[in-house]
Formats: structure tokens, C-alpha cells, sequence
């Protein structure tokens, strides 16, 4: 199984954000990351890249506004309410 570690990458320093992420969906400003559980989180960034050998993924912040991580965190659930979840 393929499951992927995210990071979010803030003045040059990688931050782990979400572990054991399944699927990664693009919504309206941003991306939907879902974990193997079903843990969603809504992240205003864009992904910087992929290393699939490692299973890692770094974020990039797309606004300037700085919250947490740098990036705006929008919701989270645990993903089964959503109409496409898998």
C-alpha cells in the first residue's frame, strides 16, 4: 500500500502536517488532502513535490496570509460526509 507523508515546506524548513494520506483531491483554492482513515483537511497550497519512493509530498503556501503551518487550514473532518469519497 501507498500511503504518503505531507510536509509543508515554510523559510526553507519541512514541517510534517498529515500522515497515511490515501488521496489527494484539488478543490477551489487549494487541496484536499484525505487520509487512509478518512481524515480530511483543506490546505490553501500547492503541491511543491512528489517522492514516491519515500512516499512524501511537500506543500507550497499559494497566498501570503500565514497561519498555521503557513497555510491556511480550511476544515477538517473525517471525510465519509463527502459525496466522492472513496
Amino acid at each position: 500500500m501507498c500511503l504518503a507523508t505531507v510536509y509543508v515546506e515554510k523559510d526553507g524548513q519541512q514541517e510534517e502536517v498529515m500522515r497515511d494520506v490515501a488521496w489527494i483531491r484539488p478543490q477551489s483554492g487549494g487541496l484536499q488532502l484525505i487520509s487512509f482513515m478518512g481524515e480530511s483537511r483543506l490546505f490553501q497550497a500547492e503541491v511543491k513535490s512528489i517522492d514516491l519512493v519515500n512516499g512524501s509530498i511537500v506543500l507550497a503556501s499559494m497566498t501570503t496570509n500565514s497561519s498555521q503551518n503557513g497555510i491556511q487550514l480550511e476544515e477538517e473532518s473525517d471525510g465519509r460526509n463527502d459525496p466522492s469519497y472513496i
